[in-house]
């Protein structure tokens, strides 16, 4: 009896630790001078982890950019980065199947842009669902990363698209 009321307060003191701890740190941020409410661009904000960022243009169509490699995605993006080249991407998100395509690689910041609507939907989609995304390279290599789950600011983003798709 002893035993199972240690047992019940060590497992209750460690849920409560448990709970304390901060929430992760990675979630989504509209780009500075947009509106929470309605923002045009997005951008994970955790710099110790490979990131994203998800632009909205005025027909509803997404771009989007994956960092490589952990970093600050507004600090990589004022470096100075003139050179892009095409690079055959393949990239899965989740069990689904695996997607070919060219994206542009940024070797000075270690990023991709996903230019076509479809790859960033993909990419899009895989926040909503959670789901790991895997990104192998030609001539830069293999990456995996996860993005974080849809917040306020990430739901604003998705209705402005929406909406701007829908008016024109």
């Amino acid at each position: 009896m002893t035993a199972r009321r240690t047992t019940t307060l060590a497992a209750a003191t460690l849920a409560s630790l448990f709970l304390a701890l901060p929430a992760a740190a990675n979630s989504w941020t509209a780009w500075e001078g947009q509106s929470e409410d309605a923002p045009r661009v997005i951008y994970s904000s955790d710099a110790s982890v490979p990131g994203a960022l998800f632009t909205c243009a005025t027909d509803g169509k997404m771009k989007a950019l994956i960092a490589l490699t952990a970093s600050d995605i507004p600090a990589v993006l004022t470096k100075n980065a003139p050179y892009r080249r095409g690079e055959d991407m393949a990239m899965t998100v989740g069990e689904r199947a695996t997607v070919n395509a060219t994206v542009r690689l940024i070797p000075a910041i270690e990023a991709i842009e996903l230019t076509g609507h479809a790859l960033a939907a993909k990419l899009f989609n895989a926040a909503i669902r959670g789901d790991d995304v895997q990104i192998s390279l030609k001539t830069a290599g293999d990456y995996t990363t996860s993005l974080p789950s849809p917040n306020d600011t990430f739901r604003a983003f998705a209705r402005t698209c929406r909406e701007s798709a829908t008016s024109n």
